[in-house]
């Protein structure tokens, strides 16, 4: 797969995502992980979060910070809307979502 050249622009789940870590970033906590067996390597959630995912070297996704907080968890959480086969599982129990 070729790499994601263009996400779309931010959704209003994004900002949502943003005003919650605005009202109590304390309190935002989640937990990610990729299912291999479903990525295909679009790479959209490392365009959409750098700090949280990179690819290895069968181009599937890894998690390099598996509980992120503050602007990487509003990252991870668009990522994981624009994974198109939905391989990316956020456990967002925590945050009280």
């Amino acid at each position: 797969m070729a790499p994601a050249a263009n996400l779309p622009e931010p959704s209003p789940e994004d900002e949502l995502d943003a005003l919650d870590l605005a009202e109590g970033p304390e309190k935002a906590s989640a937990t990610v992980t990729v299912v291999r067996e479903k990525c295909q390597g679009y790479t959209n959630c490392v365009v959409a979060a750098p700090n949280v995912f990179d690819m290895d070297d069968d181009n599937i996704a890894t998690v390099l910070d598996p509980r992120p907080t503050g602007d990487d968890l509003v990252a991870t959480r668009r990522a994981v809307r624009l994974c198109p086969v939905d391989a990316i599982l956020l456990d967002d129990s925590g945050s009280g979502r």
